[in-house]
């Protein structure tokens, strides 16, 4: 796990709400403080759809009303985005959390079995470090 301090937090939001960057990301988890606070579940409500669906929606579907919530005058006060990518037999997190004016990036991994290996971990903390610096956010 590391964390990274964004240096650009107007480039960073707009790649995050604009661009197609993090669409890739299924959303385990989003809260927000605007006007109130806001807490999404990333688990799709498998019942609104007739076809079959993926277990949670991605950043992608949810990006415009994320947009839509956070745009305005005011800042929001708050927020936590908890995304990942599935892969077997574990999950890779990006926790994305914004307070007291700082946006910091840290990085995470969840096994489904114990494991002594922290390289998956260390190549996530890698693949999450040229990321953001190949986007100018370091």
């Amino acid at each position: 796990m590391k964390d990274f301090l964004i240096i650009d937090n107007k480039l960073f939001m707009k790649k995050l709400l604009k661009d197609t960057i993090f669409n890739e990301y299924e959303v385990y988890e989003i809260v927000l403080n605007t006007f109130t606070k806001f807490i999404i579940e990333g688990k799709r409500n498998t019942d609104f759809y007739s076809e079959q669906v993926s277990e949670c929606i991605t950043w992608k579907e949810i990006q415009a009303y994320i947009y839509f919530l956070v745009s305005g005058k005011t800042l929001p006060t708050y927020f936590k985005f908890v995304l990942f990518k599935r892969a077997d037999p574990f999950n890779l997190f990006l926790n994305i959390v914004y307070k007291d004016n700082i946006i910091t990036c840290i990085t995470g991994c969840s096994y489904k079995t114990f494991t002594l290996d922290k390289s998956i971990e260390q190549d996530w903390d890698s693949e999450i470090q040229n990321f953001l610096l190949q986007n100018n956010f370091l």
